[in-house]
């Protein structure tokens, strides 16, 4: 039997997920790793523990088919999380910047004074957001301890792929999707772009080399790494979304949706994001992405304060009413992303009374995050979806699927299988070791998917819908 390895190292924790060449779950492991909020805005990860959590995973999960190694191994990684470490003694020089952390807003306000807002949008199609690696990357190289390891020729300065890359393999690469999150890469040419590296003062040097999605890109101690991609990149791969126009979306810590746009850059100025999907056989794939940047962050949040046990009990909670009666909420806890980009937006909840419950306030959150996969869908200048693919923890909330339904107007397809990330990244290896031919041979392998139609008319979807986008112009403006 072929074990194929699909390790998705994620915000909250690390799951690692042995498939047959069948692409048949045979056995899995997790570890949790939530990151660290030490400040307002600051949000940090110990990649030592990411390290260990990769390890562990992987060893557990072969462990439980009765296996030391894979015959390929599929990695996926958090995208624009960010690490400095010494690339002699491979010891991070200061926390991981995670993709959520908001602290260099004051260095994009400065290169916005600048004027390097258009051609950062040009060469990489991404708009001056701390979402990004770049201003993580420039906030890093001030920290005295990078200073020291840059001055010293020692420094390698990279997104969390790369450091986990080079502590498995020795082999120090990153791959095109998770480039393309960098702000630093043209999208047209996949190569490390001196005029970027320039406008946020990054050394190229320091950068590693770009390697194709697929094939053999190191060994490590539980196999051969034949695949690395970001985590929704890797879901995309794990609905089968080979084809241009084919969409998923994850429901995850933030909300992220993703279409194939086939062969060529998409066109800029949809507020949605052009992105690589993966580079197979010489050929760049690209799609579009649309994030929410608070989701399930947003039931988490609320947990704290009491309103909810879990984010798991949202239902449970939503149940308790028939409906938010007037109650709204803007899930930018992290600001408002696609495709507005309001990186100063606050969270708000509107409506309340000395009537209003738990219930509403939680069925409110589960409205905005469909809301705002509508303006993301609004906004994608591709051909009308026809069905949106999904997975995600949150997926499992019918509430929440069906308030996505009626809000789209179009069915859902829930992936059958319970980690579409993982599952993306281990197919991808089989691609990668020969094991599987190509993406169509992986969409033949997948289990049918459920399905979740829409209830509401056209008449209440556009009306509920104009509401909403009058309350988020209103809301969002709120400091």
């Amino acid at each position: 039997m072929t074990f194929l390895l699909g390790i998705d190292q994620g915000t909250s924790g690390t799951r690692a997920v042995v498939y047959d060449e069948t692409l048949v779950p045979l056995a899995d492991a997790y570890v949790a790793c939530a990151p660290a909020t030490p400040h307002a805005g600051h949000v940090e990860h110990d990649p030592a523990a990411l390290l260990a959590a990769v390890e562990r995973t992987a060893r557990e999960a072969l462990a439980k088919v009765g296996a030391t190694r894979a015959d390929a191994v599929g990695l996926a990684n958090q995208g624009e999380t960010t690490v400095a470490w010494d690339a002699r003694s491979g010891v991070a020089l200061a926390p991981a910047l995670v993709w959520q952390d908001r602290r260099t807003e004051p260095v994009l306000q400065a290169l916005r004074a600048a004027g390097a807002a258009e051609l950062v949008e040009r060469r990489s199609g991404l708009p001056l957001d701390p979402y990004f690696s770049s201003s993580k990357m420039r906030w890093l190289l001030h920290e005295p301890t990078v200073t020291a390891a840059r001055a010293a020729g020692r420094l390698r300065l990279a997104t969390s792929d790369a450091y986990l890359r080079e502590r498995l393999t020795g082999r120090y690469t990153t791959d095109p999707a998770t480039a393309s999150r960098t702000q630093l890469l043209d999208m047209v040419t996949v190569r490390w772009d001196p005029e970027l590296c320039a406008a946020f003062g990054v050394p190229a040097s320091v950068l590693p080399p770009v390697e194709a999605t697929c094939g053999p890109l190191g060994d490590t101690a539980f196999g051969p790494l034949t695949a690395a991609v970001t985590d929704q990149q890797a879901a995309l791969a794990g609905h089968g979304c080979f084809a241009e126009g084919e969409a998923k979306c994850t429901y995850g810590t933030g909300c992220f949706l993703l279409t194939n746009a086939g062969t060529a850059m998409p066109p800029g100025g949809s507020g949605l994001l052009p992105t690589i999907a993966w580079q197979l056989g010489g050929k760049t794939t690209y799609a579009t992405d649309g994030g929410v940047l608070s989701a399930s962050s947003a039931l988490a949040w609320l947990a704290t304060l009491g309103v909810l046990g879990a984010a798991q009990d949202a239902d449970a909670i939503a149940a308790t009413v028939p409906d938010c009666d007037g109650v709204r909420f803007l899930p930018a806890l992290g600001g408002l992303g696609a495709p507005w980009w309001r990186s100063g937006s606050r969270a708000v909840f509107a409506g309340m009374t000395a009537a209003t419950r738990p219930g509403q306030l939680v069925r409110a959150v589960l409205e905005a995050i469909a809301f705002r996969v509508r303006d993301i869908v609004e906004a994608d200048p591709g051909a009308p979806l026809a069905a949106l693919r999904v997975d995600g923890g949150l997926s499992s909330s019918r509430v929440l699927m069906q308030l996505q339904a009626d809000i789209l107007g179009i069915p859902l397809e829930r992936s059958q299988a319970p980690e579409s990330t993982a599952l993306g990244a281990a197919a991808l290896a089989g691609i990668g070791a020969g094991v599987l031919p190509d993406g169509d041979a992986i969409r033949a392998l997948l289990r049918a998917p459920e399905i979740i139609e829409p209830r509401w008319s056209a008449d209440r979807r556009d009306g509920a819908y104009d509401e909403w986008r009058t309350f988020l112009e209103r809301a969002s403006e709120l400091r």
